[in-house]
């Protein structure tokens, strides 16, 4: 399934006090006793895991075009989408993978602020990458730069960012609204389910285990991950919740799961890129099909949502039940996931090579590069300090920190730097059909965020709403009454900054 042309098989080499030395005398055939052998070193071994790495990560974005299938109806999405093509016909150059990157972190820029939570980091990491390549070829000069010395530039500030994903994901769920079972985002993820799968019981009292159950998983995911002896058993309980996770109708949650799949294995023990590649290579190599060939069937298997999108919207098929993008999406993600899992659990928990120490694993050897995960860490704690409370990282987390009511148990509103948040209108009524669904709703908006659609709404453009206790009443025939309504906050303001709309009274429901 991946190309083989990259790495060398290694000579047949036994193991003492942990180093690897070659056997004098003898070989190793191709497809024998390479499988169980130690990598030649560590370079090779660097090298296989950017294979692995990037292939799995590229592979991605088709799952996240699945879901999102607007993005292939656009030309920046149709350019990812080709790009992540070209990558797999060789998959182990690293000038096609920054090609790649390259595409994709500006079609996300393009899109920002409305992406989704995963999807901002899936970019973030996309930078992360592209600066430890250019920190390489600068360090390389005009030597050649391998697959193993960019992993070996990014893979520690990546490793933390996956772990920051996880702080924020369970320090966001520290909220009084979380736990109250009537409106928890768990328990309505665990009701929903049923929809799909009408087969599952779902009983009151497994609402509070499943809230409490959930937090505790990912909590424990990054715990494990951390500690030295416990890696393998953090990869086997992360792959087992999201793809559980995968399977739940909401949108996006399996183009999580697909993301999170590489990111886990950064955290391989060592040995276990090498295995992994030659048991994803061997059952074609029995059947004497070329990589060439297994690499352009997997690129059109995973193409097909994409496919389904572009004829379910336009021509003789558009509206066809079989061409959904999202469940056309979820059956190739179902037939790609289990398969790449289990080979990658079986590697993982046969290995009985050394783990990595922190200082491998998280120290880069270009420390600028660690500029990134401090801004993750920043665009985790926005919703704290006053900014945003969209995209970060705080998806079905029940938290609410606008106004002058903050849900969460212990982070306190003091730290507020800015009041985008506690600035609140209740629309009254408006020709704009999302806004008239808040008023129906009564779901209160900042502010922010309507004088951003006012300031892009057609002529005919009208609103009523309540500001501070002060009704107003705006047009944009007569943007008087309005006061700045229809003047448009500065572009890079509206980039950085998106807010989602909290209820007006009562406990805060799941959103998203």
């Amino acid at each position: 399934m991946l190309d083989v042309n990259d790495v060398q098989p290694s000579p047949a080499v036994a193991q003492t006090g942990g180093r690897t030395h070659p056997v004098p005398g003898t070989a190793t055939p191709p497809g024998t006793a390479e499988i169980e052998s130690p990598p030649r070193n560590e370079r090779d071994e660097a090298s296989n895991t950017f294979v692995v790495f990037a292939f799995l990560w590229v592979v991605a974005t088709f799952f996240h075009q699945a879901t999102y299938n607007q993005w292939v109806t656009s030309p920046k999405g149709a350019a990812v989408l080709a790009a992540a093509v070209f990558f797999l016909l060789r998959p182990v150059s690293v000038g096609r993978f920054a090609l790649f990157l390259a595409l994709d972190a500006y079609h996300v820029a393009s899109l920002t602020p409305y992406t989704p939570n995963h999807i901002l980091l899936t970019a973030l990491i996309n930078v992360t990458i592209l600066a430890a390549m250019a920190w390489s070829y600068v360090r390389a000069g005009r030597r050649p730069v391998s697959g193993g010395e960019v992993l070996e530039a990014f893979a520690p500030a990546v490793r933390i960012e996956l772990l920051m994903l996880y702080f924020f994901a369970v320090l966001h769920k520290l909220n009084v609204d979380y736990f109250n079972p009537d409106v928890s985002c768990t328990a309505d993820l665990l009701t929903t389910m049923t929809y799909r799968y009408p087969f599952l019981p779902v009983w009151d009292w497994m609402r509070p285990i499943a809230i409490v159950g959930a937090l505790i998983i990912e909590a424990a995911i990054p715990i494990l991950l951390f500690v030295r002896g416990t890696r393998a058993y953090g990869i086997v309980l992360g792959m087992a919740f999201h793809l559980f996770l995968s399977l739940h109708p909401e949108v996006g949650l399996y183009s999580f799961s697909a993301m999170l799949l590489p990111l886990f294995f950064l955290f391989a023990p060592a040995g276990s890129a090498g295995a992994l590649r030659r048991s994803l290579r061997e059952p074609f190599r029995r059947l004497g099909m070329p990589p060439l060939l297994v690499n352009v069937l997997l690129a059109a298997l995973l193409s097909l949502p994409a496919l389904a999108a572009l004829l379910s919207r336009r021509g003789p098929f558009a509206g066809h039940p079989l061409l959904q993008p999202y469940l056309c999406g979820l059956f190739v993600w179902l037939a790609y996931a289990l398969p790449v899992m289990f080979l990658f659990l079986r590697t993982v928990l046969s290995r009985r090579t050394r783990e990595a120490g922190y200082r491998q694993l998280f120290r880069p050897a270009f420390a600028p590069i660690l500029v990134l995960p401090a801004l993750m860490f920043l665009n985790g704690m926005s919703p704290y300090l006053g900014y945003k409370t969209e995209t970060s990282f705080s998806m079905f987390s029940n938290l609410r920190t606008e106004g002058e009511r903050s849900n969460h148990l212990f982070v306190p509103q003091s730290l507020k730097m800015a009041g985008f948040q506690d600035d609140l209108v209740r629309i009254v009524r408006s020709s704009d059909p999302y806004l008239r669904g808040l008023a129906d709703q009564k779901l209160l908006l900042p502010y922010f965020e309507l004088r951003r659609r006012a300031s892009n709404s057609p002529p005919d453009f009208s609103v009523e709403y309540v500001r501070g206790g002060r009704r107003v009443v705006a047009t944009k025939n007569d943007p008087g009454a309005g006061g700045d309504l229809f003047t448009p906050y500065p572009w890079l303001l509206t980039k950085l900054l998106q807010f989602r709309p909290v209820d007006l009274e009562g406990p805060q429901k799941c959103r998203h």
